[in-house]
């Protein structure tokens, strides 16, 4: 059985690598809870899920006007290092979007993820 193109696997380790490296600089002090500066913006009435969804427009936006300048480095951050945060905040968001349709779904009394589509 293939196992698919060796080069995105390692990609995807790399991002891994990536979200533990962030983790110490974002992660709740108290608690450990990684995602906790991703889930403050919960205090100002957002989901956690628009707040990472702006993250991701922000760095979505700064690669595109690279690509079409065909700039691929500023002197702050490689196009790659965007690519790569783009990429970890849309697992981020996924993560936090299944969580809220899970937390809607017990409030409404089913708990069974597969009655959510995922």
């Amino acid at each position: 059985m293939t196992k698919g193109n060796p080069d995105f696997h390692a990609i995807l380790k790399e991002l891994g690598d990536l979200h533990d490296l962030k983790n110490k600089d974002y992660a709740n002090p108290e608690d450990g809870d990684p995602l906790f500066n991703l889930r403050e913006v919960t205090r100002f009435g957002m989901p956690s899920s628009t707040g990472i969804w702006v993250r991701c427009t922000d760095k979505w936006c700064r690669f595109s006007n690279w690509y079409k300048k065909g700039i691929y480095a500023v002197q702050s951050e490689k196009v790659e290092d965007t690519v790569k945060d783009l990429i970890v905040y849309l697992c981020l968001w996924l993560m936090e979007y299944r969580a809220e349709r899970m937390q809607e779904a017990v409030k409404k009394g089913r708990n069974d993820p597969s009655s959510l589509g995922f």
